[in-house]
């Protein structure tokens, strides 16, 4: 579980990682690289100040920013998916300054691959019997989907 202060924000108009943010996501780096079953999907966000030709472009800037800060600790970057929703998805009212901070945000959804093994005797004998529709898929087609587990953060 990593623990998030709520005072976490992206300064407006800026994709840049804060200061405050920084060990937040040191600390999850060390946990994505002592798993290498993740899966993580980051999802940008803005407030509602500026126009969707800003806030769209900008909240992918936001979910990719903290990807590659996260790549420069360590942490393979294959198991990254990026997307912004712009102001489209606020968490609190862009009616004050303290919303409009909430809503400067990315969301982190952590999900994990399957570790299933043909190689095991008890697989081995389902698929003999049962071909599988995943034999011969790319990796990527094996992967599960994402199971729910989100962090919402700066």
């Amino acid at each position: 579980m990593l623990n998030v202060p709520s005072d976490i924000s992206f300064a407006v108009g800026r994709s840049d990682i804060q200061p405050n943010f920084a060990p937040v996501l040191d600390q999850f780096a060390m946990g994505l690289r002592n798993n290498p079953y993740s899966d993580v999907r980051i999802v940008g966000h803005t407030d509602s100040t500026g126009s969707d030709a800003i806030n769209n472009p900008l909240s992918v800037d936001r979910a990719a920013s903290t990807r590659d800060y996260l790549v420069a600790r360590g942490v393979d970057s294959r198991i990254f998916k990026i997307e912004g929703h712009g102001s489209t998805q606020p968490i609190a009212t862009n009616d004050t300054a303290q919303g409009r901070a909430k809503n400067r945000r990315v969301e982190i959804y952590v999900g994990e691959r399957a570790r299933i093994s043909w190689h095991t005797p008890r697989l081995r004998g389902l698929r003999s019997a049962a071909p599988s529709p995943l034999q011969g898929a790319t990796p990527a087609a094996r992967q599960s989907r994402f199971r729910g587990v989100c962090w919402r953060g700066a």
